[in-house]
């Protein structure tokens, strides 16, 4: 039986070390990608394929549990083999295989917290206390069920 389509994506964004040796936080991390507009995919992330023009995205903060922004994947960039740069210079992460050019950024707020809401996703592994390796590869596909129950309530959203 083919998987149906994703309704959705969640990206998610971790903490990364920068050239200083300091750790900058994942808020800090996606707050930048946000305001470029732009998200980085790695060669082995996950559902990377998947996410094409007009895809919805949630953009995931981890460590914090919160969904903080949503938008539009505008267009999907494929890097050569030397990749694609993404994040600042002073930033110790790995040169993109994919760049997704973001549009119609809203930050939420508040912020959507998925610990509340993630026992009611079908995305949730029956080991509900393991909730977190649902997240695990960088991009997570949504169903329409999992996207309304993030979204259903309603969220004071304001543009970039």
């Amino acid at each position: 039986m083919a998987e149906k389509p994703a309704f959705g994506f969640i990206l998610v964004a971790k903490e990364v070390t920068g050239t200083d040796g300091r750790t900058v936080s994942a808020r800090n991390v996606a707050e930048l990608r946000l305001a470029r507009g732009q998200w980085p995919l790695y060669a082995r992330t996950s559902n990377r394929r998947a996410l094409g023009p007009r895809a919805r995205v949630a953009v995931y903060v981890a460590g914090e549990a919160l969904i903080i922004a949503m938008a539009v994947v505008e267009g999907v960039d494929a890097g050569s083999r030397r990749g694609l740069e993404v994040d600042p210079p002073d930033f110790l992460s790995p040169k993109a295989s994919t760049r997704l050019r973001l549009a119609g950024v809203e930050r939420l707020d508040p912020p959507v917290d998925l610990r509340a809401r993630i026992h009611e996703l079908e995305i949730c592994p029956r080991n509900r206390q393991k909730w977190g390796s649902a997240l695990l590869g960088g991009v997570r596909g949504l169903g329409e069920h999992d996207w309304q129950c993030l979204f259903r309530a309603t969220h004071h959203r304001s543009r970039r």
